[in-house]
């Protein structure tokens, strides 16, 4: 089946959208247009992270304010760990619009949209467990490598070990696996990704019974069915879905006429949610939750009014998306991350043991947060990333660009007119307005343009030509951040 390229089918849908990621793809059969994204607008999604991490830390401690609130705050308090669902919603959205099905069409193409997911998660987390571990009052230590796998989020005795909250991370990394198998199936249908979620929840069952049968599963790996549906991807999975189809299908609300704005329909759906998730609490201490019709409550109301709220954020303009676009909440949501892995656990006990402010440390630890993020994680991930397409790149040159002792040849390699067209299309000649155009890609781009299959995706610039080159005016470059040139068979043009 023939597919399109979403810049095609924008103009195709709906003419006057903008979009983020234009290397992703589409199959012709995806029956809606994809959503607006503008800067302003992405900015409000970043901010809106710092409100997921702040209802996970009120959570986490809602328990020193018990003996302080009413009972129907504390009722509410223990639902706010529906931060981390709000979470998983935003991050269907954003992968499925960063990636698509990108990552299906190679092997290796598949290895570096795994390796850049990897790079986004595990350093830091890798950072602070390893603190962790070599400190003697804590891990001391003793290395575990299910710790460091994030293996121990399967099980319902481990999965709280370490850095606590690091059992999303589980979560996380096992829909990152999925996720381009999941956008594929949602564009075909629900019935598919239905039937996916059926045979996730199937297989982990059948582990969880069958490692009992065995040895008496004494960690409770993949069981009981209750952890199943609140702990792992199994039955998590609809909170993806909801966020890659806000990003599939931006109409989907179209049936209906809603009197007030997606955001704050949202909004309020959310606080109801929460307010009606009460009911199946028995006690003071309990949470919707811990009961199989709670959990299946939460992931229906939760899904569908996240959906709106995020949408919401994306296509309109209100009071909201001013407040999370603004400059302080967007960095405080860039490092929203770090907030997350050091709020409770391992690094905030640390802090306890020399300062303990009455917010329970909130401001300090975003503090810390900021700093963290701006000096560790920020330029870490970068080379992380720099040294993925380094080697994309290296691994996916034409045989030609490499010298008689298998390095490629960035200063040498100049080809003649012929060999700068694509193999794929030698008779189709370069636009003349690009001809005397060089191309470089820098590490700190933000539009990305489609090259052929061996060269990946990669950031485009287009400049004149330096002096030293002038002779070589009519080939075009593809430049790497150190400087050095060599030509691009090109065949489809930024």
């Amino acid at each position: 089946m023939k597919t399109w390229s979403i810049q095609t089918c924008l103009i195709e849908f709906n003419p006057g959208w903008s979009f983020l990621a234009s290397t992703s793809r589409v199959d012709r059969s995806a029956p809606a247009s994809m959503p607006a994204i503008r800067n302003g607008k992405i900015s409000a999604l970043t901010g809106f992270r710092w409100l997921a991490a702040t209802f996970v830390f009120i959570y986490h401690n809602r328990k020193y304010w018990r003996t302080t609130l009413p009972d129907p705050i504390d009722h509410l308090l223990s639902e706010f760990h529906i931060g981390v669902s709000l979470f998983f919603i935003l991050s269907g959205f954003l992968i499925t619009s960063s990636y698509g099905t990108d990552p299906l069409q190679s092997k290796k193409e598949y290895a570096k949209y795994l390796l850049q997911r990897l790079a986004r998660i595990y350093p830091m987390y890798w950072l602070i467990l390893l603190c962790f571990t070599l400190d003697p009052s804590f891990g001391g230590g003793h290395f575990n490598a299910l710790l460091f796998t994030l293996g121990h989020g399967f099980s319902n005795q481990l999965n709280l070990n370490g850095i606590a909250q690091a059992w999303s991370l589980t979560v996380e990394m096992s829909y990152y696996l999925l996720a381009p198998v999941i956008t594929k199936l949602i564009i075909k249908g629900w019935r598919q990704i239905l039937a996916l979620g059926v045979t996730l929840a199937a297989s982990f069952f059948f582990i969880g019974i069958t490692w009992k049968a065995i040895n008496g599963n004494p960690r409770s790996f993949f069981t009981p069915p209750l952890f199943l549906i609140d702990g792992t991807l199994a039955g998590q999975l609809l909170f993806f879905v909801a966020g890659a189809i806000v990003f599939l299908y931006p109409n989907f609300l179209s049936f209906v006429k809603i009197p007030i704005k997606k955001t704050w329909l949202g909004t309020l759906g959310i606080l109801a949610t929460i307010s009606l998730s009460a009911l199946f609490h028995n006690n003071l201490y309990d949470q919707a939750n811990l009961h199989i019709a709670g959990t299946g409550f939460q992931l229906i109301f939760i899904s569908f009014f996240g959906m709106c709220w995020i949408q919401g954020l994306i296509e309109e303009t209100t009071i909201q998306s001013k407040i999370f676009g603004s400059s302080l909440l967007v960095l405080l949501g860039n490092a929203s991350f770090i907030f997350y892995l050091i709020h409770i656990a391992y690094v905030n006990q640390k802090i306890k043991e020399y300062i303990l402010l009455p917010d329970r440390n909130y401001l300090l630890l975003w503090g810390v947060s900021c700093l963290l993020y701006l000096l560790i994680e920020k330029p870490l991930y970068r080379f992380c990333r720099n040294q993925i397409k380094k080697w994309w790149l290296i691994n996916n040159l034409p045989p030609d660009a490499y010298d008689s002792i298998g390095f490629p040849s960035w200063t040498n390699w100049i080809a003649d007119r012929s060999a700068v067209r694509s193999p794929t299309s030698p008779s189709e000649n370069r636009p003349a307005d690009l001809q005397t155009s060089f191309v470089r890609i820098h590490r700190m781009q933000t539009s990305t343009h489609t090259v052929p299959a061996y060269l990946g995706h990669f950031q485009w610039h287009t400049h004149n030509p330096p002096p030293d080159k002038a002779k070589h005016s009519e080939e075009k470059y593809l430049t790497r951040s150190c400087g050095h040139c060599y030509p691009a068979p090109v065949d489809r043009w930024p």
